[in-house]
């Protein structure tokens, strides 16, 4: 199934909730391929191009970068 559309809620510090509707011209099929290519791993008994470790590194990004936000400190990784 492709996406037509997204749908982001954002809640910052200081501001109102505000919620916006990204339309997309064409189709997204980079969640199927991201799925076809899981379920091939499993398949072929192999680790996925996108890792749990993967995963990990990406969210201690993530978390790091709001760290950076609120204390106005850059945090080293």
């Amino acid at each position: 199934m492709a996406l037509k559309s997204s749908q982001l809620g954002k809640k910052t510090f200081y501001d109102p909730f505000k919620d916006e509707t990204t339309e997309f011209r064409g189709n997204d099929i980079s969640w199927i391929e991201e799925w076809k290519e899981f379920t091939t791993a499993i398949k072929e008994k192999r680790e996925p191009m996108g890792n749990g470790s993967d995963g990990l590194e990406a969210l201690k990004m993530v978390n790091a970068v709001y760290a950076s936000t609120q204390t106005g400190v850059v945090v080293k990784l």
